[in-house]
């Protein structure tokens, strides 16, 4: 099974270069003094749903789907052009962050981020996939990343408290829940990279990066992350994945 992993960044769009390309800066455009030159560029046409409809192969995706999908992903600007949403939140794939210039590259966490890296990520599992395939796809699962302690365990469940991502850091934060789960049933395994917390204390880490499947995401009411910080939240989007 391949995998596609996404990177949360905030998004101000400074350039439209096409129907569906763009360049945004990750935070405040006067941050930048608003310098073209530090514009993060990006096709808001090469998603997953493209890689579906087999019109791109899967290590050419560069951007999440849009929220208003069909199959909603996280990103919010766009996703077309000359219309379209100019400030918001923006999920590339790592494959795409990796390959871009380090002088645009946007940090993990933006200044003043009280959270970790893992809560700016989901991850997505494909079905009949290859990389470099440009072979449509299925879409099988998908993860959003959270932080987490495990509180108590009764194997095979753990009572678990949950922050909404991009609040675990922030001081006299609330947590989003606590409650049982059996993680082997709704969080992505560690041996899969992701996950880091576990049910064996003596081998497992207790606090730490918490996968959860998209399901239960929406059962428990997460919210997504304020990406930009300027913007309000809203809820994970539902869909079939």
């Amino acid at each position: 099974m391949t995998r596609s992993v996404f990177y949360g960044f905030g998004a101000y769009v400074g350039s439209l270069t096409g129907t569906t390309t763009c360049g945004f800066w990750p935070d405040d455009p006067t941050s930048f003094k608003w310098d073209h030159t530090r514009l993060v560029p990006v096709d808001l046409g090469k998603t997953p749903r493209a890689h579906q409809l087999g019109t791109i192969a899967l290590d050419d995706i560069e951007v999440d789907d849009h929220v208003s999908d069909p199959t909603p992903g996280l990103t919010k600007i766009g996703p077309m052009w000359p219309d379209g949403t100019t400030c918001g939140a923006v999920w590339l794939a790592s494959t795409y962050y990796d390959r871009l210039d380090p002088n645009v590259k946007p940090p993990r966490v933006p200044p003043g981020g009280d959270f970790f890296d893992y809560e700016l990520t989901s991850v997505v599992t494909w079905i009949g996939s290859t990389i470099g395939s440009t072979i449509g796809s299925t879409m099988a699962q998908r993860f959003h990343g959270v932080h987490a302690t495990i509180q108590k365990i009764a194997d095979p469940l753990a009572l678990v408290t949950i922050w909404h991502p991009g609040t675990s850091q922030v001081p006299n934060q609330p947590p989003a829940a606590t409650l049982w789960l059996d993680l082997a049933l709704v969080a992505s395994p560690i041996a899969d990279g992701f996950t880091t917390i576990g049910i064996d204390p003596a081998r497992d880490p207790q606090t730490g990066a918490l996968f959860l499947d998209q399901p239960t995401a929406r059962a428990i009411a997460l919210r997504g992350p304020k990406i930009p910080r300027s913007l309000g939240s809203d809820f994970l989007p539902s869909g079939a994945r």
